[in-house]
């Protein structure tokens, strides 16, 4: 995660947890994630992912990109399932997924969504995004927001928008943002 996205799920984690709710956060971005103040989340440090410095685009540690290194991904699945199994959560927060980074991170979070959607306590899932998407939906296979669209409706119970709906509706990016 970036700055800005760690900075999210540490209001997120830290309004919660003053709560009383037990969070834990997945991350890549353990050494980033140093500079928040999570309150008393538990921290899961996820294998990350490094930018190619002449591309910009992502890569496993091992230069594959994520969607085409099944040891990588394997290995990242194991760690979050292991951690539905521990930790139980009643409640699961994606932040941009799935509008965003299918490519990268769609499987294992698929597959966590899926888990958390048969196990034997109902466990609600939301999608945190930005008012304002990108354009072109070009991280699915279907090429188009319906890939997002299919997958929220299959494992998600809600989305919340970051953003004034009054000045910018997320349907202004996301045609299908009636059919949530």
């Amino acid at each position: 995660l970036g700055y800005g996205h760690l900075r999210i799920a540490s209001q997120l984690s830290k309004e919660l947890s003053d709560r009383g709710i037990d969070v834990f956060i997945l991350s890549g971005s353990h050494d980033r994630a140093a500079h928040f103040d999570f309150g008393s989340a538990y921290f899961i440090d996820l294998p990350g992912l490094v930018r190619d410095p002449e591309t910009l685009r992502f890569l496993s540690p091992d230069g594959f990109a994520p969607s085409k290194d099944q040891a990588w991904q394997a290995m990242r699945a194991e760690i979050i399932r292991d951690a539905m199994d521990e930790h139980q959560p009643d409640a699961i927060v994606t932040e941009m997924y799935p509008f965003f980074r299918a490519d990268n991170f769609g499987t294992e979070l698929n597959g966590m969504l899926h888990k958390a959607k048969h196990m034997d306590k109902d466990i609600k899932s939301y999608s945190l995004c930005r008012d304002i998407l990108k354009a072109s939906f070009t991280d699915y296979p279907e090429g188009s927001e319906e890939g997002a669209l299919n997958i929220l409706k299959e494992y998600y119970d809600g989305v919340i928008v970051r953003g004034d709906g009054d000045i910018v509706p997320l349907s202004s990016s996301f045609n299908g943002a009636s059919d949530i």
